[in-house]
């Protein structure tokens, strides 16, 4: 019974490394972590003496410390884990030569977001209509801090 309760114990252990360190945020492998744990736990303090169940406590909890520091410290150092900055940027609107009032036409279709062009530069703008179809005459009508607003032209 000890080696079942044992192998109990450690594939809570291991659903609980597996949830904090390869995939977090999915709750049921540490759910089911936490309640392999407390079913090994349990055996232990059913079917043996309380120092027995104590040590089992106790074992478990040293043992799930070394997990923890040995998985941060080899998976997080490893491949597996994101070691990059992404790099990608939104609308920088600091130095744009980029005035409202230009006319320019809709790249792409404006659902309200797309690309316009506007002096023969490209921009991602936001339509204050619902729809502008692609190649349709824009106007830009303002720019905020980090989006440009068009409308077509007609309107």
């Amino acid at each position: 019974m000890l080696w079942i309760i044992t192998g109990i114990i450690l594939f809570g252990l291991i659903l609980l490394v597996l949830e904090f360190f390869m995939f977090p945020g999915t709750t049921f492998i540490g759910i089911g972590g936490v309640m392999m744990l407390g079913i090994g736990i349990a055996l232990s303090y059913m079917n043996y003496e309380d120092p027995i169940g104590h040590y089992v406590l106790g074992g478990s909890f040293l043992a799930g410390i070394i997990l923890f520091i040995a998985g941060y410290r080899y998976i997080t150092s490893s491949n597996m884990a994101l070691e990059y900055e992404l790099e990608g940027r939104v609308n920088e609107l600091t130095d744009i030569d980029l005035k409202a009032g230009e006319e320019g036409i809709a790249f792409t279709d404006l659902k309200p977001w797309g690309k316009i062009v506007v002096n023969g530069v490209k921009y991602e703008a936001q339509s204050i209509s619902t729809f502008v179809e692609r190649n349709t005459p824009i106007i830009v009508f303002k720019i905020e801090i980090n989006k440009i607003l068009v409308k077509p032209l007609s309107s």
